[in-house]
């Protein structure tokens, strides 16, 4: 039997991996880190929160921790097959490259 944390971490695991072949360097947070993964490029840094059937709302804590630090970041909810992306401070242009790098299944 397959628990929550062992499910979650498939996921960031995936992203980790697809963030990677995208040039980035990815750091993944212990369990009970302030988020799952960061993520840097050049000057940008990017933090994650992943959640497998979490809710679609961004949980204060991540936002807390984004605002505070004047960060960028995307808290994604997984949901079946559809990755459902709340954005939090990124231009157009990194949207746009996430979404052709995780492919049509980004909503």
């Amino acid at each position: 039997m397959t628990s929550k944390y062992h499910k979650g971490r498939y996921y960031e695991y995936k992203i980790r991996d697809i963030l990677k072949r995208m040039g980035w360097f990815v750091a993944r947070m212990a369990k009970s880190g302030p988020c799952d993964l960061i993520a840097i490029r050049g000057n940008d840094a990017i933090a994650f929160e992943i959640k497998k059937n979490g809710p679609k709302k961004v949980p204060e804590k991540f936002l807390r921790l984004v605002e505070s630090y004047g960060m960028k970041g995307i808290y994604i909810t997984i949901i079946g097959n559809l990755y459902y992306w709340k954005p939090i401070n990124l231009d157009v242009n990194l949207i746009e490259e996430f979404k052709l790098a995780f492919g049509p299944n980004v909503i």
